[in-house]
C-alpha cells in the first residue's frame, strides 16, 4: 500500500539493435522513456519521416473508423423507422457500439500489424465509397435546391414554354409566398387577364396583357413583392418536379447500396482499432527514439522501470542482446523526477481518482490514498445516513460495473460509490433512518411490520438530536486534521529531518492535543444530552478540571514553542515575523475545524428533505381518492427519494473531498507527482492486459 519503487535504467548499445531492443521495452508494457541529455559527439535522433506516415496512416484509421461508425447508426435508424412503417430497406444487423476499451495483450498489437496491407486496402475502399457518397449526396443536394425553385409554381396546368410572349401579347408569371387581399388584387384596375394559382408555397399569377400594357402590369406585381417566373421548360412545374423526385430516389437507392458495400467492411471494425492503437505505440516508440541520442554506431537511452519488472527486462535484454551495456540506478531525492506508480489494494484504487483530482501524490512522498479512503468513507456515509439509499447505490452502482463493464474513471466512479453506499447503509443504521423513516424505536418501519427488538439499536437519530451530529463533526475534524500532522511528522523523521519533525509537526500535535482535551467534555456531554454547553458537564468536576488545565497548557505550550521555532534560521525581523505568522496560522486552523461542520449541515439537510419527502406523500395520500392515493405515492415516492439520493451524492462527493483537500492534505501533502505513463498507455480504444 505504497508508491511503487522505481529504477531508472541507462542503455548504452549498437545503433542497429535500437529498434528492437525499443521493441522488448514496449511489450514489457514497463517502460517509461526519459530524454537523454544532450552530450558531445552524439545527436538526437529524428525519425521524422517516419513519424509523419504513421499520422497519416493513422488519420485515415480514424477516418474509417468514424465513417463506419456513422454509417452503422444512420443504417439503424433508418431500419427502426422502417420496421415501424412496415417497409422495406436494406439487410442488415446494426453492431451495437461502445465505448468501453477492449482487454488485449500487447502481442495482439503486433499481431494485427502484420495485417497492416489488407487492412489499409480496405481503409482505401471505405474511403473511396466514402467520396462516392458524399459525390451523390452533392448531386440530391443540387437536386433538391432545383426541385425548391419549381414547388412555387406547382399546380400550373401549362408548360412553360406554352407561356410567351407573341408579337402583340404578353404572357407574365409571377409568384410570391405572402398571400393576402393586397397580393390576390394587385392587378385590378389594369386591363389584364388573371389567374390565380395557390399551392403550399403560395400563390403564382398568370396575367395576359397587351404587350404596350406590360410594363404597368410588372410594375404593380413588384410592387405587391411578386417574382418573375425565369422557367421556359417545355414541361409543367409538376412534371419537372416529379422528375427530379425521381431522380433523387434513383440516387438515394444507389447510395443505399453503396452504405451497404461499406457496412461489408464492419467486419473489420476490431482489427481496424487495433491498428491504430498500433500505429499509437509506433507513434510511441518514434517519440522514445526523439529522446535518445545516438552516435554513427551507437545510441543512448535512458527510461523508468517499476523494480519489480527491472531484473526480468534487464535479463531478457542481455540474453538477447550481448553487446548492450546496461546500468540501474535507484533514484535520488533532489536529482531525479521518478513517475508515481501507485500499489494499492483493489478497495483503495477507486479512491485514487479523489486524489489525482487535486494531484498525483509524489514518488518521494507517503502515498495518502489508504488513510484518506478510510475517512472518506467515514465521512461519506455520515454525510447521506440512510440504510435505504445505501443499499441502493452499493447494489445499483457494484451491479452496473459488474454487468455493463464501464472503464476508466467512469468505472472508479461508480466503484467508489458503491463501496460507499456501504458506508451509508451501515451510518443509516447508527442513525435510525431509512427513506426518511426510523427503523427502530416507536412508530419505526420494525413497529409497522411487527417486530419488537427491545432494545435500542442505533446510536441516535439526526432529526430528534441535531446537536450529537454537530459534536460529532467537530469530533472528526479534531481527529482528521491530527491525523493530518502525524503523517507529516513520521515523513519528516523518515527524511531524517527532525527538528523539522518536532517543530512543525510535532508543536501543532501538541496544540491539537490541547484543543481535544478543552473539548473532551464539552463534546461528550452532548453526546450525553444533546445539548452544546461550553461549560461541559458530562466528567466529574476534579476530572474536568484536570483535564481542561492539560488542554490549556497542551495548547500554550505548542502556541509559544510554535511561535519561538517557526522562524529558526532567520535574522530577527523575519524571526519575530514568522513566529506571529504562526500565531495567526492558529487562527486558520480554528477555522479548519469549524470547516467540517459542513458535515453536520449537509447530512441534516438531506435528512430533512427525506422526511419532508414523506409528509408531502402522506398528505397527498389522504386528499387523493382510494386506489389512485397509493399509485401516485409510490410514484413520487421513488422520483422524490431518487432526487435526494442524487443531491446527497453529489454533496456528499463535493464536500467530502473538499475536506480531504484542504484541511487534511493542507496538513502534509506535497503532491505534484505524475502518474507512470510507459510505451502502450496512449492507446485509444483498447487497454494492454497484464
Amino acid at each position: 500500500m505504497a508508491v511503487a519503487a522505481m529504477k531508472k535504467i541507462r542503455l548504452i548499445g549498437l545503433r542497429k539493435d535500437g529498434d528492437k531492443i525499443l521493441d522488448i521495452l514496449a511489450r514489457s508494457c514497463s517502460f517509461e522513456p526519459l530524454t537523454v541529455p544532450e552530450v558531445d559527439g552524439a545527436r538526437k535522433i529524428m525519425p521524422l519521416e517516419n513519424t509523419d506516415k504513421l499520422l497519416s496512416k493513422r488519420a485515415k484509421l480514424s477516418f474509417a473508423i468514424d465513417f463506419l461508425s456513422s454509417q452503422n447508426k444512420n443504417a439503424a435508424e433508418k431500419i427502426k423507422k422502417a420496421k415501424k412503417k412496415k417497409e422495406q430497406t436494406i439487410e442488415y444487423t446494426p453492431y451495437k457500439e461502445t465505448s468501453k476499451k477492449e482487454i488485449i495483450g500487447m502481442s495482439d498489437l503486433y499481431d494485427v500489424g502484420a495485417e497492416e496491407y489488407e487492412l489499409m486496402s480496405a481503409v482505401r475502399d471505405i474511403e473511396k465509397i466514402s467520396t462516392e457518397i458524399g459525390d451523390l449526396n452533392s448531386q440530391i443536394a443540387k437536386l433538391k435546391a432545383k426541385e425548391l425553385s419549381y414547388l412555387p409554381y406547382s399546380g400550373l396546368t401549362l408548360k412553360f414554354s406554352e407561356m410567351r410572349d407573341t408579337k402583340r401579347i404578353s404572357v407574365i408569371i409571377a409568384q410570391t409566398q405572402s398571400v393576402n387581399q393586397k397580393t390576390s388584387n394587385c392587378l385590378d384596375g389594369h386591363t389584364a387577364c388573371v389567374q390565380n394559382y395557390y399551392n403550399k408555397k403560395g400563390m403564382v399569377t398568370v396575367a395576359v396583357c397587351l404587350i404596350e400594357q406590360k410594363p404597368e402590369i410588372l410594375s404593380a406585381l413588384n410592387d405587391a413583392g411578386f417574382s418573375l417566373c425565369p422557367f421556359a421548360d417545355d414541361a409543367t412545374a409538376d412534371n419537372i418536379i416529379a422528375s427530379i423526385q425521381n431522380e433523387i430516389a434513383q440516387l438515394e437507392k444507389y447510395i443505399e447500396r453503396k452504405v451497404s458495400d461499406v457496412l461489408s467492411y464492419e467486419k473489420y471494425m476490431f482489427e481496424f482499432k487495433l491498428l491504430y492503437d498500433f500505429y499509437t505505440l509506433e507513434l510511441e516508440k518514434d517519440g522514445a527514439e526523439a529522446k535518445c541520442n545516438q552516435t554513427a554506431y551507437t545510441f543512448n537511452m535512458e527510461g523508468w522501470i517499476p523494480e519489480v519488472n527491472c531484473d526480468k527486462i534487464v535479463e531478457k535484454l542481455k540474453k538477447e542482446f550481448g553487446a548492450l551495456i546496461i546500468v540501474t540506478e535507484t533514484p535520488q531525492k533532489g536529482k531525479d523526477e521518478p513517475p508515481t506508480l501507485l500499489n494499492n489494494p483493489k478497495l483503495i484504487k477507486p479512491f485514487e481518482d479523489v486524489t489525482n483530482l487535486y494531484s498525483s501524490p509524489n514518488y518521494f512522498e507517503f502515498d495518502p490514498n489508504p488513510i484518506m479512503a478510510v475517512f472518506f468513507f467515514i465521512i461519506f456515509g455520515i454525510l447521506t445516513a440512510d440504510f435505504g439509499y445505501g443499499l441502493i447505490l452499493m447494489i445499483g452502482c457494484l451491479a452496473f460495473v459488474k454487468f455493463a463493464k464501464p472503464q476508466g474513471g467512469l468505472k472508479n466512479l461508480l466503484t467508489l460509490f458503491g463501496i460507499c453506499g456501504l458506508s451509508t447503509a451501515l451510518m443509516g443504521l447508527v442513525f435510525n433512518g431509512i427513506f426518511g423513516y426510523a427503523i427502530f424505536g416507536e412508530g419505526s418501519v420494525l413497529e409497522m411490520l411487527g417486530i419488537n427488538t427491545g432494545v435500542k439499536l442505533y446510536w441516535f437519530a439526526m432529526m430528534d438530536e441535531p446537536m450529537k451530529l454537530l459534536a460529532l463533526s467537530i469530533a472528526i475534524g479534531i481527529v482528521h486534521i491530527t491525523v493530518g500532522y502525524i503523517i507529516k511528522l513520521v515523513a519528516l523523521l523518515k527524511e531524517k529531518q527532525f527538528v523539522a519533525a518536532i517543530c512543525d509537526a510535532g508543536f501543532m500535535i501538541v496544540i491539537m492535543c490541547g484543543i481535544g482535551c478543552l473539548a473532551f467534555d464539552v463534546l461528550l456531554y452532548a453526546f450525553q444530552t444533546n445539548v452544546l454547553s461550553l461549560s461541559g458537564g458530562a466528567l466529574p468536576e476534579a476530572t474536568a478540571d484536570l483535564l481542561s488545565k492539560i488542554g490549556m497548557y497542551l495548547l500554550l505550550g505548542g502556541i509559544a514553542a510554535n511561535f519561538f521555532t517557526a522562524g529558526r534560521g532567520k535574522k530577527i525581523g523575519g524571526y519575530l515575523g514568522a513566529g506571529f505568522n504562526s500565531i495567526y496560522g492558529l487562527v486558520n486552523l480554528i477555522s479548519d475545524i469549524l470547516s467540517y461542520l459542513r458535515i453536520f449541515g449537509i447530512a441534516l439537510a438531506s435528512a430533512s428533505i427525506a422526511w419532508a419527502f414523506n409528509t408531502f406523500i402522506g398528505v397527498l395520500v389522504d386528499i387523493l381518492p382510494i386506489g389512485v392515493n397509493y399509485v401516485a405515492g409510490v410514484v413520487i415516492f421513488i422520483v422524490m427519494h431518487l432526487f435526494n439520493i442524487a443531491l446527497g451524492l453529489l454533496g456528499a462527493y463535493v464536500h467530502n473531498a473538499r475536506l480531504q483537500f484542504l484541511e487534511f492534505y493542507g496538513k502534509f501533502y506535497t503532491g505534484e507527482g505524475r502518474l507512470f505513463a510507459p510505451l502502450g498507455s496512449k492507446s485509444k480504444y483498447t487497454m494492454i492486459g497484464k
